[in-house]
């Protein structure tokens, strides 16, 4: 493929395969998970969850296979507004679902995942701005899409908070 356009959707998609194969993973042994993995109920819930070694091991390769070709697209995008907001969306969530399997909520590892879910609703809300001029159908889907990002943020918050607490 010569066409960067075509790449950036190759490489976006062949990461979401890559991130969908992690939570298949990830679901398998959490029967209490609803259809929203990333509220605040499913988070937790894979955090306290006590995968088998080779479930992490499998996680973790699919996620950083994921992260891979995400960060292929990334380059491709040239600060366009539009890719950049969906590359850093499926990047973070990638970076959620990673540190949710490692356990690793260092103070640290919180704040970098708070700053990149800032980073990617700084994004949207740029798509929202550059694109959201009238009331119409792509405007209301990109409205949509910053609001998914807001839960996000608002469901790992919340999370961080249970941790604090615990």
């Amino acid at each position: 493929m010569t066409n960067p356009v075509s790449q950036i959707v190759y490489y976006d998609y062949y990461g979401l395969c890559r991130r969908r194969q992690a939570k298949r993973i990830m679901r398998s042994g959490l029967p209490e998970c609803n259809d929203d993995e990333f509220s605040a109920n499913n988070m937790i819930a894979i955090l306290k969850h006590d995968y088998k070694k080779d479930e992490t091991e499998k996680i973790i390769f699919f996620l950083d296979q994921a992260m891979k070709w995400f960060n292929k697209a990334d380059k491709l995008t040239d600060d366009d507004i539009l890719w950049k907001s969906y590359i850093s969306y499926n990047k973070v969530r990638t970076k959620i679902q990673r540190l949710l399997i490692l356990k690793d909520t260092s103070d640290q590892s919180m704040t970098v995942i708070k700053q990149d879910l800032k980073c990617a609703l700084d994004a949207r809300m740029a798509v929202c701005i550059l694109y959201g001029e009238e009331d119409n159908y792509l405007s209301q889907k990109f409205s949509g899409e910053y609001k998914y990002t807001e839960e996000l943020f608002n469901n790992f918050m919340i999370v961080e908070d249970t941790v604090k607490m615990s």
